[in-house]
């Protein structure tokens, strides 16, 4: 991970800006002009050579130690936070519960004393109660994510893709869409996460669709020692400038009448490929379709 990789080189830097200290202030050696070098350079044989690399190495293995114990001390805290997320996503969903029932009976026993006014407010209420549950629905399933294994299982992305098509048959045929799909990676991964970040952005490139009938195409490619995966569509596109946020949970760029939901697809797309390793992002114009795509690290 990412995090291991930082903390990796951050530990080799740190050993190789010791090791330079070290030399430069023990044992540099003044080339003035005309000069002989200092007194602490012609004790470098030997002895204090031998002790100079001891203590180099004590404390090359001190600050080892002290790394170890820090990400030793992050994964704790990254385990209790997920811990806390699950606990609290999946708790407040009981009270969460029986006001919906609560407010739903009010409707059917009580409505008809109420004016319009009233009515309205316990509409209200009914349809806040089930939203919030609903986006503690969306906490609980990115909770899980941060703890599905990703690691030792080769997924074929033709097989996962191919799964997919079938899924979206009815939805396509509804649309009168087109679905082209390219040659397709075996990758390491969970499948389950995999399946989820495709079945996202096509059921993405399906909903935000423009008067046209959809044309939705999933390509791959590989860039070094990566493998990129895309989806691309004909829909109605974004503005650049959301790039970004779009990927973030409960983030919309329309309203609930225009485009129902909570927010929440690319957001599973993100997190899912963040637990592989790999990156997200989108290619898009106003109006224009939308070339949505994320790396996987290659065999």
């Amino acid at each position: 991970m990412l995090a291991d990789k930082l903390a990796a080189g951050f530990a080799a830097g740190l050993s190789g800006a010791l090791l330079w200290r070290h030399y430069a202030n023990r044992f540099r050696r003044p080339y003035a002009s005309g000069g002989s070098a200092a007194p602490e350079a012609r004790s470098v044989g030997g002895k204090n050579l031998r002790e100079a690399l001891r203590e180099l190495r004590a404390e090359r293995d001190e600050l080892q130690l002290e790394l170890e114990v820090a990400d030793a001390a992050r994964r704790r805290a990254e385990d209790n936070l997920e811990h806390f997320t699950y606990v609290v996503s999946h708790d407040l969903q009981e009270p969460l519960r029986m006001v919906i029932g609560f407010s739903q009976l009010l409707e059917k026993r009580y409505a008809e004393p109420l004016d319009d006014e009233g009515r309205e407010f316990l509409e209200l209420t009914t349809a806040s109660a089930l939203r919030m549950s609903a986006m503690l629905g969306v906490v609980l399933q990115l909770s899980r994510i941060l703890r599905e294994p990703v690691s030792g299982t080769e997924v074929d992305l033709n097989a996962v893709i191919e799964d997919l098509r079938e899924e979206f048959a009815n939805q396509l045929n509804t649309a009168d869409a087109k679905l082209e799909i390219g040659a397709l990676p075996m990758v390491q991964g969970s499948r389950q996460l995999l399946e989820m970040a495709l079945w996202n952005l096509l059921d993405n490139a399906l909903k935000f669709r423009g008067k046209k009938p959809p044309r939705i195409t999933v390509s791959s490619a590989r860039l070094g020692s990566e493998w990129e995966i895309a989806v691309t569509d004909n829909g109605i596109g974004l503005d650049p400038q959301f790039a970004e946020r779009i990927f973030q949970p409960f983030q919309r760029l329309h309203t609930e009448e225009e485009y129902p939901g909570l927010g929440a697809g690319l957001a599973r797309v993100q997190w899912a490929v963040a637990r592989h390793g790999g990156r997200v992002g989108v290619e898009s114009e106003p109006g224009a379709g939308a070339r949505f795509w994320f790396t996987l690290p290659a065999n």
